[in-house]
């Protein structure tokens, strides 16, 4: 067994260790600070902009270093940390998923200098969060916004349009909210007769776009009213002979079986049946006469 002299110097002695540790430790962490300063965030092995997108903005992205050592290396490493080409944080994007993913921050010495051998750098996070849709396709069923289908002098018998479909892609909660693809307002007031226009689509949302169709076209039949009203039995008046001629005219060569009249069916139906009538002129000779 120890005697009391040997375990008073065994206590003394290791006494001595630890305060001459804690005493190493005041000296030391004296000359240390910590500074900090913010590096630039490299995104590598970004996904195709066809298969994933993200609105994640990847310029000017930073990530906070914090410098530790004594305060003329930290001093000239902040100085340095300062220009990009000596340390950046990169996040590779090679194994980017849908949905929102964290991805690690690596630390990466573009330019290598003995400084930072001297000092310790540590990033104040170590994984950013990046949210990445699916960019899909789709068929969707093509819808004209068209007004004044009817007006007073016209009538629309019918209107059709092409193409019915069309395909759209974009991205998927951008798409999915979508039911139909409309195209501009177009009016139909006043047209005369039958014709064809081509409609632009509405605007759709930023990140969407029709694929194989750029325009609708649409095709309108116009009714304007007009009628035809056939009148049979129709007298005939002449005009031309002389009452002194000799010229005789048979009553059976002056038969009009029917005329046609053309125009808006109120007008038509006022017309009187006895009220129609057809003139021939005839000139004062012989002979049959058209």
């Amino acid at each position: 067994m120890f005697s009391r002299v040997a375990y008073s110097q065994w206590i003394i002695r290791g006494l001595a260790v630890i305060i001459a540790v804690i005493l190493w430790r005041y000296v030391y962490n004296q000359d240390r600070v910590t500074r900090s300063t913010p590096i630039p965030i490299e995104f590598i092995h970004k996904p195709n902009k066809k298969d994933l997108f993200s609105y994640f903005d990847f310029s000017n992205q930073e990530v906070m270093a914090h410098v530790t050592g004594k305060k003329g290396d930290v001093k000239t490493a902040i100085d340095y940390l300062r220009s990009p080409l000596y340390l950046k944080g990169v996040v590779d994007l090679g194994k980017a998923k849908k949905g929102k993913s964290v991805y690690p921050i690596k630390k990466e010495k573009a330019l290598d200098n003995k400084i930072f051998n001297e000092v310790e750098i540590t990033l104040d996070r170590d994984v950013i969060h990046i949210p990445f849709q699916e960019i899909i396709e789709v068929t969707v069923p093509v819808k004209p916004l068209v007004k004044d289908l009817n007006g007073k002098q016209y009538k629309v018998l019918g209107w059709e349009y092409i193409p019915k479909k069309v395909r759209i892609k974009g991205l998927e909660d951008e798409i999915n909210k979508i039911k139909s693809v409309k195209t501009k307002v177009h009016s139909i007031k006043n047209k005369k007769k039958d014709y064809t226009v081509k409609l632009s689509f509405k605007r759709l949302p930023r990140h969407v776009e029709i694929l194989n169709a750029k325009t609708v076209t649409l095709k309108v039949k116009i009714d304007h009213g007009i009628r035809e009203r056939v009148f049979k039995n129709v007298k005939v008046l002449t005009f031309g002979i002389s009452p002194n001629s000799n010229l005789t005219i048979r009553e059976k060569d002056l038969k009009l079986d029917s005329i046609i009249y053309r125009g808006m069916p109120k007008a038509l139906n006022a017309i009187n049946p006895k009220d129609v009538v057809a003139y021939v002129v005839l000139e004062n000779k012989i002979g049959e006469q058209t």
